[in-house]
């Protein structure tokens, strides 16, 4: 039987791992076929109808599960905890996807005490690396 997890709230530990279990077992990106490559680049493989708009180019939904997920890895890497918040999210759609694989390349910066800003871009491999999204987030270090 499922458990309402505000029975645990007067027991930090177990909430927080009950939490951490509950959330990484929604794995969004691998509904989307989304993997992270050996060179460390989180990737989408190469565009099919289950991963295409209407108009044959990359959804918007593949792009922003797998930018989110590059974010909040690049973060946990930088701060060494994945206990992290979205506070601001942005995304910029520049070009239409039509091959792929896209690959994400990113950047997580230090920022304000209890902050970490990451920097990403999304590109076309088989269509000459373009450019397709460009997204930047800023993540709250929670304790």
């Amino acid at each position: 039987m499922l458990r309402d997890i505000r029975e645990l709230k007067d027991d930090p530990a177990a909430y927080t791992a009950e939490l951490r279990r509950r959330w990484t077992g929604l794995p969004l990106w691998q509904a989307f076929g989304a993997s992270r490559r050996d060179d460390g680049h989180w990737v989408l493989p190469e565009l099919s109808i289950e991963l295409a708009s209407p108009e044959a180019a990359l959804h918007i939904g593949p792009q922003h599960v797998v930018l989110e997920t590059a974010a909040i890895d690049l973060a946990t890497q930088l701060v060494g905890t994945a206990l992290l918040q979205m506070q601001t999210w942005h995304v910029m759609f520049l070009a239409r996807g039509k091959a792929g694989p896209f690959r994400v390349d990113g950047e997580a910066v230090q920022g304000a005490v209890g902050r970490v800003g990451v920097r990403l871009t999304l590109h076309d491999e088989g269509n000459d690396n373009r450019m397709v999204t460009s997204a930047s987030a800023v993540l709250e270090i929670r304790t």
